[in-house]
């Protein structure tokens, strides 16, 4: 809760209107959610929604109980409206009803035998708790997330059918083309709008690295969002990382997104972004780091410069040239040791200690992938020098070893092709003996 009071805080302040509170993690959330939370807990929520209150940000609570409501049985929607009438008595007005991430079947043989379809069912509990919270409070508003909430045209029977059953003022909301999309544009929302019969909400999974990207930071700015959108939706939530402080480096750059699409530069607000979060005298430093984490359903490949210094290291050396003179090791010396710095900074010097708890795990694989990349050159100027490489080549499988089966992933790894050259050439050499 201290962490997301934080990040409410920082939402606020830079132009964000809505909290949409949906942690998967929460048990009684999702897994166990017909649970009451606890007083200490619902304590909690309300310094919570105090706090977005006071910087004129909407608490909304989502609920997500698809995975095994008997949708027509009064004693599961009495769960679900026991727990948004605990919130609405805290002051919240916004709810949500969320079904994604289910199984695209009942879970009970009476549903069966009374909806026709799963689409039906979802419109009906929708519309009842829709019908429930303007009887309650006519400010309420409801939301749903659909099990179909990505794709592009014609689209799904269960959407088309959703769209002409569920109550026009829920709002419904859409990912884009895939679930973690590199665009999302006017045409796919509009064509989106028809099949639900009502302009979507965008659920933006950027940057977003839960489930299998749990091995990535993703600290890159937003790319790829149409500077129309805001004509064929009706709002936009960003769906942010685990770690909530480096999440506000891309919610930084939404911000400005936000306030002036047609206008919006990626790499000018990402700039500002990282000053915003780190201050000027770190900013340089997570600058590097980041230039290295690129890595996402939006961007690709994860370290651009290096990977292109790489690709000139490999060049030359196909072509024999000898290293030892060559200006793209100098470059490529001087570029490893300033991210070196960086991130010895990040990890040592960094005033805010949030962020480096939340960067920790990567600064330490790209730790290992630079000392691997570094280790790698060497030995080639080593071997040319009729040096002996025995013990730098049984230190460099070691470290190589560490950060390809380090728990994290980081765009660093561009080194690997040098690494497995340098490997490999051994390999042909001890071979030839």
């Amino acid at each position: 809760m201290p962490e997301r009071i934080d990040l409410i805080t920082f939402l606020g302040t830079h132009g964000y209107n809505l909290y949409v509170y949906a942690p998967k993690g929460d048990r009684q959330h999702r897994e166990r959610w017909r649970e009451p939370y606890s007083s200490d807990v619902m304590n909690d929520f309300c310094r919570t929604i105090r706090a977005a209150q006071a910087v004129g940000v909407t608490f909304c609570y989502a609920i997500s109980p698809g995975h095994d409501v008997e949708y027509g049985e009064s004693a599961d929607f009495q769960h679900i409206t026991n727990k948004l009438c605990a919130f609405y008595q805290l002051g919240v007005r916004s709810f949500a009803l969320l079904l994604d991430d289910i199984p695209a079947d009942f879970h009970h043989a009476a549903d069966r035998e009374h909806y026709t379809t799963f689409a039906a069912a979802h419109a009906a509990i929708c519309n009842r708790l829709y019908v429930w919270l303007k009887a309650l409070d006519t400010t309420c508003t409801l939301s749903m997330c659909p099990t179909d909430y990505a794709g592009t045209a014609p689209f799904s029977n269960y959407l088309h059918e959703l769209g002409d059953k569920l109550h026009p003022a829920i709002n419904v909301y859409y990912t884009g083309p895939d679930v973690c999309t590199k665009v999302i544009d006017t045409v796919t929302t509009a064509q989106f709008s028809q099949a639900v019969q009502r302009q979507p909400i965008i659920w933006d999974n950027y940057p977003v690295n839960d489930g299998g990207m749990h091995t990535d930071m993703h600290i890159g700015p937003i790319r790829g969002r149409d500077a129309m959108l805001f004509s064929t939706v009706r709002g936009f939530v960003v769906n942010p990382m685990n770690q909530a402080e480096a999440s506000k480096v891309a919610l930084y750059t939404f911000a400005d997104y936000f306030a002036d699409p047609h206008g919006y530069q990626p790499e000018n607000s990402w700039h500002r972004a990282l000053h915003a979060v780190t201050g000027s005298e770190s900013a340089a430093a997570l600058r590097y780091f980041a230039e290295n984490s690129l890595r996402s359903c939006i961007e690709k490949p994860g370290s651009p410069y290096l990977e292109s210094l790489v690709n000139q290291l490999l060049a030359e050396l196909e072509n024999e040239q000898c290293l030892t003179q060559s200006a793209t090791v100098a470059t490529f010396n001087q570029y490893i040791e300033a991210v070196d710095d960086a991130v010895y900074h990040l990890k040592y010097r960094m005033d805010n200690l949030s962020l480096r708890q939340n960067l920790l795990p990567w600064i330490e694989v790209l730790e290992l992938w630079l000392s691997a990349g570094q280790r790698a050159l060497a030995i080639f100027a080593m071997h040319a020098q009729g040096d002996e490489i025995e013990q730098p080549l049984s230190q460099l499988q070691a470290v190589y070893q560490a950060a390809r089966t380090h728990p994290k992933q980081i765009g660093a790894s561009a080194l690997q092709p040098l690494i497995e050259r340098v490997l490999l050439s051994q390999q042909i050499k001890e071979a030839q003996l």
